[in-house]
């Protein structure tokens, strides 16, 4: 704990690098998806190509827990702004690495947070306990270029 307390300050600092990072990796992860994307690429077809990469990072549930908890605590005035900022900066990109209108990136995100809910309480680990589970989790975190 010294150390850590040493290199980040105080325990907020840790938990604000740490989201920090999950943030820009999330932002690396979609701009990676994007370069090699045509420019006539149209906007459905560059949002499943962010939306394929974010399920990938759905495997590193600790990268999405620490966002799910970073947004938790936002209603803390030190970590506050810093958690909306890192939400709006990845709308932002998506809306400029897509072309999506707000409507369009809002349901991205939003499916985006359903992911991160889903990963959170585990649920593709525990598909026999409900049928319903089974659809939401098979319905959710399908590839979106997945026509079935």
């Amino acid at each position: 704990q010294p150390y850590v307390l040493r290199l980040f300050g105080s325990k907020q600092e840790l938990f604000l690098a740490t989201n920090r990072y999950a943030g820009s990796r999330i932002q690396d992860t979609f701009r990676a998806a994007a370069a090699p994307l045509l420019p006539e690429a149209d906007v459905p077809d560059r949002l499943a190509a962010l939306g394929c990469a974010y399920l990938q990072l759905a495997h590193d549930r600790d990268l999405l827990l620490v966002l799910l908890h970073g947004f938790m605590a936002a209603a803390d005035p030190a970590l506050g702004p810093a958690m909306r900022r890192c939400m709006i900066e990845i709308y932002r990109l998506i809306r400029t690495l897509t072309g999506a209108n707000a409507e369009q990136a809002r349901g991205f995100v939003a499916h985006g947070m359903l992911i991160n809910t889903l990963v959170a309480l585990q649920m593709p680990e525990h598909l026999d306990e409900d049928p319903a589970a089974a659809e939401l989790v098979h319905h959710t975190l399908r590839p979106p270029a997945d026509p079935t």
